[in-house]
C-alpha cells in the first residue's frame, strides 16, 4: 500500500504554498474478511479492509 495525502497548511492563503504532506508505504497482506487500520503523521488513517 503507497498512500500520500496533502492537506493546507496553517496559515495557507495560496491555494497549497502553505501545504503539509503526509505518507504511508507499508508491505502487508490480509486473509479473507481481516481488516487493518494504518495510521500516519497528521491524522491520516486508512482503514482496509478485505472481503
Amino acid at each position: 500500500m503507497r498512500v500520500t495525502w496533502e492537506r493546507p497548511g496553517e496559515g495557507d492563503t495560496c491555494q497549497g504554498a502553505n501545504a503539509r504532506t503526509a505518507g504511508i508505504t507499508e508491505n502487508l497482506f490480509l486473509e479473507r474478511g481481516q481488516e487493518r487500520i494504518v495510521k500516519g503523521d497528521g491524522g491520516l488513517i486508512i482503514r482496509l479492509r478485505r472481503r
